[in-house]
């Protein structure tokens, strides 16, 4: 999984010329957002009963990246 989250942060600043992706994910599934901090994004936020998922309202964290940050890691 994160590799293919390289790939689309790659693909995102260098093709799309973005300055700022973002994801989110389910708190009850934290390994997704481990693999997002691992990549370099940085936690701002919490969406509170943000999804109705079988039945249950389920919190969701919000992360992001931004284009200088990334920049700062892979060294360009």
């Amino acid at each position: 999984m994160s590799e293919v989250v390289q790939v689309v942060v790659r693909y995102g600043f260098e093709v799309l010329s973005l300055n700022r992706l973002y994801a989110h994910h389910m708190l009850r599934n934290p390994a997704t957002g481990r693999v997002l901090e691992k990549n370099g994004f940085k936690k701002e936020g919490l969406l509170r009963q943000r999804v109705l998922k079988w039945g249950q309202y389920e919190d969701v964290a919000l992360l992001a990246i931004l284009r200088q940050d990334w920049q700062a890691n892979v060294g360009n």
